[in-house]
């Protein structure tokens, strides 16, 4: 019998700082005959966060306490979190708004289950934002690049680091990082050059979150001090759900 691994969402806290990357493990080795050096990977890659939230500065000013209730559920480091991030970079006055960049589902809950909105023969799907589709093209130089119609023309749509994520037709997600600037043409069409070559095309945003499920190298303290914020120092490290899993995905802050 599977033993199922609680994933909890991040709890509402302010974030003072924050990091986002990813690691590649790779083992390398040199030839005794020639002096050549060889690497090749080793692991899969795996994002690695850091988060210092803020004890205060957070609704109700509950921060730390939101903090210790989520220690708790952790249990020592058994469960998991569910951490997303946006890339936050600085734009001129040619930016496109984000809702013009892509959008979003909306999923209408009323805990603990889903609410329903049928119209025979099948659901109705709320959007929020442009819904635009892109196709997997490859630019002169040989990189991946993501084509998208729609947008408004000769704007600025998107900036090094920033994700793209890509819905398939059977909701399969994936997320891109953006490599360079990127403007529309006069046409509202863009060639978003992206770092890896994406599995299909579909539904897309950009300037979108990237998101996964992280262990917490350790639990952090932190000190309150008299009349002033303070601040827990998250480290975490990205677990896949062969790993760890079956995952449970819960919300306990709602």
């Amino acid at each position: 019998m599977d033993v199922m691994t609680n994933v909890y969402k991040w709890p509402p806290v302010v974030a003072l700082a924050k990091k986002w990357t990813v690691l590649d493990p790779v083992s390398s080795s040199e030839s005794l005959f020639t002096g050549a050096e060889y690497v090749s990977t080793v692991q899969r890659r795996r994002r690695i966060a850091t988060v210092q939230a803020s004890a205060i500065f957070s609704p109700y000013a509950a921060g730390g306490g939101y903090m210790e209730a989520l220690k708790r559920y952790l249990k020592g480091g058994i469960h998991l979190v569910r951490l997303r991030y946006k890339t936050r970079t600085k734009f001129g006055p040619d930016v496109v708004n984000d809702e013009l960049r892509g959008g979003e589902y909306i999923g209408w809950i009323e805990p603990p289950a889903g609410v329903e909105w049928t119209e025979p023969p099948g659901g109705v799907v709320w959007f929020n934002g442009t819904n635009l589709t892109c196709t997997i093209v490859t630019d002169d130089a040989g990189f991946p690049n993501i084509r998208i119609e729609g947008l408004p023309p000769n704007k600025l749509v998107a900036l090094p680091g920033e994700f793209v994520e890509i819905v398939s037709v059977s909701d399969v997600v994936e997320s891109h990082v953006v490599a360079k600037p990127t403007y529309s043409n006069g046409s509202g069409v863009a060639r978003v050059r992206v770092v890896d070559v994406p599995s299909f095309g579909g539904r897309v945003s950009l300037g979108s979150y990237d998101t996964g499920v992280f262990k917490a190298d350790e639990l952090p303290e932190a000190m309150e001090p008299g009349g002033a914020d303070w601040s827990y120092t998250w480290n975490f490290t990205e677990v896949y759900e062969d790993e760890r899993g079956p995952f449970v995905e819960l919300n306990p802050w709602i």
